[in-house]
């Protein structure tokens, strides 16, 4: 599990501490500086009864010494070794996220979301199959809950 504690600020910029076990049950501490920027739209109605409510947000955000994984190269017992580094220029990640909840009774209710995002490196990764994207992060996701 990852937990995330607000630190302070360097030149009027948050930056947050993350806490990551790690082999041998030690602790890595990393730092990771970021600017964020957000925008929603948070509507909600009584309709006829039913209680409905819809978020849409815009979001964007500019990292700076952006995590990046290294494969090393497998040993004599099939080992294959991965380093978490930094990567040496930025990354962005932005999106659009919707979000609808419908609660037709006091009992019942429906939760969904959807977000389209889109994650990159500023420079191609030489170790992330010379690709900008990050590795194994959708475009695309969503949800949907019954209460």
């Amino acid at each position: 599990m990852q937990k995330y504690k607000l630190f302070g600020e360097v030149s009027g910029l948050p930056f947050f501490l993350l806490w990551q076990p790690c082999q041998y049950h030690l602790l890595a501490l990393i730092l990771s500086i970021f600017w964020f920027y957000r925008t929603a739209i948070d509507f909600n109605k009584n309709i006829g009864g039913v209680y409905t409510s819809l978020l849409v947000e815009a979001f964007y955000t500019k990292l700076e010494n952006p995590f990046q994984n290294i494969v090393g190269d497998m040993d004599d017992n099939g080992v294959v070794t991965y380093t978490r580094t930094n990567a040496k220029k930025g990354a962005k990640v932005t999106g659009v996220n919707i979000e609808f909840k419908l609660f037709p009774t006091k009992k019942l209710s429906f939760n969904s979301g959807f977000t389209i995002q889109s994650s990159k490196y500023d420079e191609i990764q030489a170790d992330n199959f010379n690709k900008k994207d990050f590795y194994r992060t959708p475009d695309s996701y969503g949800f949907f809950t019954v209460d």
